[in-house]
């Protein structure tokens, strides 16, 4: 007679607990950054955004930055500033125009009123 596996849902905590486990083990595995190394960063950032400075997480906690290029850790950012830096493709000339624009739209608005 062939036995049956009873699945059993997981509590909240439970959850939570099991997703934590796995991004630890994802940032390892991809960053080579430990849980503590992790903690360690997100303190050294006063446990906000390096860039926009709030603590945006979105639920899930920090996004690991980093370089394409050479791999390395460059910091943590929320899902909006990762998300920016991405679509930019990490080019300063692109980023810089992209603030140019800004400055000189917000001056053109503020002739008109």
């Amino acid at each position: 007679m062939r036995e049956t596996k009873k699945w059993v849902r997981m509590t909240r905590a439970e959850e939570a607990a099991f997703n934590q486990k796995q991004r630890d083990k994802y940032r390892q595995n991809q960053y080579g950054l430990s849980p503590a190394a992790f903690d360690a960063l997100l303190h050294g950032q006063g446990d906000v955004c390096a860039i926009c400075r709030k603590a945006n997480w979105n639920g899930k906690g920090p996004n690991v930055d980093h370089d394409h290029a050479t791999g390395k850790v460059r910091g943590l950012l929320c899902p909006k500033c990762n998300t920016a830096l991405g679509v930019a493709e990490d080019d300063l000339q692109r980023l810089r125009a992209m603030v140019t624009y800004l400055e000189e739209a917000n001056a053109e608005m503020r002739e008109i009123q």
